[in-house]
């Protein structure tokens, strides 16, 4: 396996999302666990804007035969958007349209059989294919949230403090 070096940059990421979820179900089921809220975006969605920020400039996903959805995340969303313009919801418009900024690229590879992929990463890792590792991912990112952060943080502070 390639290390980067010091000062080297990474330009592609790889997001290994081929597997059923099956902790999850039956929400799984029909929505794979990639694409559930994490606060207010899909989780998939936060992973690779923490590769955009890092420099990363290509998405790389081993996906299976449910995994479609997330394709279609990242893909432009003519009717909704359309409907989104047409009743001036600008903001929306605006999200909806910069889910993945100009310049990066998406390539999904289908995982016909189980296959493993290592790779080394430095940073949180968290476990979102287990419940508490989902619960994990979403307090931490909910506390880093613009908008809710300083709220979830004194409520958090305060129940933990009441119940122990």
């Amino acid at each position: 396996m390639a290390h980067v070096g010091y000062g080297d940059k990474v330009r592609k990421a790889v997001f290994p999302v081929a597997d059923m979820g099956s902790w999850f179900l039956p929400a799984t089921k029909a929505s794979p666990k990639e694409v559930m809220a994490v606060v207010d975006k899909p989780l998939i969605q936060s992973a690779v804007e923490e590769a955009i920020d890092a420099g990363v400039t290509k998405m790389i996903f081993f996906t299976g035969r449910t995994k479609r959805s997330i394709a279609d995340h990242f893909d432009k969303a003519y009717e909704p958007e359309h409907q989104l313009g047409l009743h001036g919801k600008t903001g929306l418009l605006a999200n909806s349209q910069n889910i993945v900024s100009k310049g990066i690229s998406c390539t999904y590879i289908r995982q016909t059989e189980e296959q493993v992929l290592a790779f080394e990463y430095e940073g949180i890792r968290y476990d979102c294919g287990s419940k508490l590792g989902l619960i994990k991912a979403n307090i931490d990112l909910e506390l880093r949230h613009q908008e809710i952060g300083d709220e979830l943080r004194t409520y958090l502070k305060n129940e933990l403090l009441a119940k122990f």
